[in-house]
């Protein structure tokens, strides 16, 4: 349960309770990050936050809105009320932001000499509806350069990031930095970015969750472009309905992005579902402990979930990482989810989604790099500039999405991933609706279902009774299932995140020197995670458990949804990563 200060919502209640100060979450933040920042080199700024600089200030504009508050943080932008029922969530609540997100007045370079000391003139719209809800951001973080990497070793402005549970292993990439901050308890929660894995990898290695939204749900303006059709802002936390928390601080209509989807408030209302997900995390947790529950319950009846066959796992696939997935899908039966076993998904999950990935992925962003080529003149003349400021694994894949970009033999390359896309989309479409065509799809109106149920989810918040979060939990799950426009076959899908516990930093330094070793690397992490992104779907990252025979580092699974069906992915995965967190056991 979210109680005590390591949590977003924990904090949240404290704050709500006046057990606990804003200044004093911002102190226990800044000591944590002087103390583990000059081992694990997570943040790539100074601290951001000066409150005493900040007070009485008048109110100011955000976003067209006024802002009548006490505080205005140091970016700008409102901290907001921390008490009363209504205020957000992240209000008064400390958080970090990967360094290829705006923020404005502040230096945003994607850990890359080719954007040094690029000042931001407006935030990016999920920095701005943070700051507008009253998050406190405090930090900026590290990253592979441009987000070009899954290990958080391709940093050439800031250097490696180091894993929170072993120095001596990778943080995982590209939001490095942001997942060793949250997984270190530095913040409860952090902004990152998405594209093929970008926060479920170092979620999965750090022991922490990853998630990432539908394509669209968040807006993408203000973050700088890898790959356009995949790339969203994205969250990684400690307990998981925090995740939710801040995507509900995310998360309004946005009319001028034509990528944005413009009802998603009703899709992801305010407060609502992350008071779901702690109450289906609270139902989990206490059912296995019988406390104060007489009866055994099942928060996840009528959920029916497929789980991906061992056929499809890569064959470096780890025995932990196996077991890890054997034991999500039954914690998954004994929270009453109809689980189905040894689900096929040859082109989801092989080598075709991968390889699709980084075809489309390299070729995106060597078509966004391409802007930055005659801009930074200062740094020397136009012609060649870029590539002198790039580092090699940024060097490497845009020269190879360059190639992608041209004529004959570089354009079958280009259909025949786009067709590989198109053709995982359908699979997954056939998984989760029984159908191919997009004409429907499980989507439950979220603030309908939910918001009948608002006093009841409130008081479990506030008591943290088990009785409560129980019923509560039970009524809206129903709800949610009934809410859904069509009969779908599949709401979950069950994957492992990554097929193998963090590797080193020596065995990654020594792959990276070689142009197969790093690609194949690569490959092999993002097999799972590849497949969400290309289709625009929702997934999510939770711990399962350690790896006895790799120091005790841990794996993870991952849990896809529907597109849209956000919240309910992400209350499926609270009461398992509720019920796993207490199962913790070396696999």
């Amino acid at each position: 349960m979210a109680s005590g200060v390591e949590t977003l919502l924990g904090c949240a209640r404290l704050l709500r309770k006046n057990l606990v100060e804003p200044a004093s979450l911002l102190a226990l933040s800044r000591s944590r990050h002087l103390s583990y920042n000059p081992l694990y080199n997570y943040a790539c700024s100074s601290w951001l936050w000066e409150e005493e600089e900040t007070e009485n200030l008048a109110p100011r504009s955000l976003g067209g809105v006024v802002v009548n508050d006490t505080f205005v943080d140091s970016f700008g932008g409102s901290c907001g009320s921390p008490s009363g029922s209504t205020s957000s969530f992240v209000a008064g609540i400390p958080l970090v932001v990967k360094d290829n997100i705006a923020v404005a007045g502040h230096v945003m370079q994607a850990a890359s000499a080719a954007l040094r000391d690029s000042l931001c003139v407006a935030d990016a719209d999920a920095v701005a509806s943070l700051r507008h809800n009253g998050a406190r951001l405090v930090l900026r973080t590290n990253m592979d350069e441009f987000g070009f990497g899954s290990f958080g070793i391709h940093s050439p402005l800031y250097g490696t990031c180091r894993n929170a549970r072993d120095a001596t292993r990778v943080a995982g990439g590209s939001s490095s930095g942001s997942a060793t901050a949250v997984a270190l308890g530095v913040v409860p929660a952090a902004l990152g970015t998405d594209t093929g894995g970008s926060v479920r990898l170092p979620a999965c290695y750090q022991g922490i969750v990853g998630y990432r939204p539908s394509y669209g749900l968040v807006s993408r303006q203000g973050l700088v472009a890898y790959a356009s059709s995949m790339d969203t802002a994205a969250v990684l936390a400690r307990y998981t309905p925090d995740a939710c928390a801040v995507l509900e601080s995310m998360v309004h209509p946005v009319r001028d992005d034509d990528t944005a989807v413009l009802d998603a408030h009703r899709l992801v209302p305010p407060r609502l579902g992350a008071l779901y997900c702690d109450a289906m995390a609270q139902a989990a947790a206490a059912d296995d402990n019988n406390d104060d529950v007489d009866d055994h319950v099942a928060p996840l009846n009528g959920v029916r979930v497929a789980v991906l066959s061992r056929e499809c796992f890569p064959p470096n696939t780890s025995s932990a990482v196996c077991t890890a997935h054997e034991r999500a899908a039954e914690v998954l039966r004994s929270l009453g989810a109809h689980v189905t076993d040894d689900v096929h998904l040859p082109l989801a999950h092989g080598h075709a989604a991968v390889s699709a990935y980084y075809a489309v992925a390299m070729a995106e962003a060597a078509s966004n790099l391409a802007r930055y080529g005659a801009v930074p003149t200062r740094y020397g003349p136009p012609v060649g500039s870029l590539g002198a400021l790039l580092g090699d694994e940024a060097v490497r894949r845009v020269l190879t999405g360059t190639a992608l970009l041209g004529y004959g033999v570089a354009a079958d390359y280009r259909a025949v991933a786009s067709s590989v896309r198109r053709a995982i989309a359908r699979e997954y479409r056939a998984l989760f609706r029984g159908r191919c065509d997009g004409s429907e799809m499980f989507c439950p109106d979220v603030a309908s279902a939910l918001g009948q149920h608002v006093q009841r989810l409130e008081r479990a918040f506030e008591q943290e009774d088990a009785r409560e979060s129980t019923t509560a939990a039970l009524s809206c799950t129903k709800s949610m299932l009934s809410s859904q426009p069509a009969h779908p076959q599949y709401h979950i899908l069950l994957t492992p995140a990554a097929p193998t516990a963090a590797p080193t930093l020596e065995g990654a330094a020594a792959a990276a020197s070689s142009a197969v070793d790093s690609t194949n690397m690569a490959f092999d992490a993002d097999a799972f995670l590849a497949a969400p992104s290309l289709a625009g779907h929702p997934a999510v990252s939770v711990p399962a458990g350690v790896d006895a025979n790799e120091g005790s580092m841990p794996v993870g699974i991952q849990l896809v949804g529907d597109v849209g069906a956000d919240v309910f992915l992400l209350g499926v995965a609270s009461a398992l990563s509720a019920r796993l967190l207490q199962r913790n056991v070396a696999l």
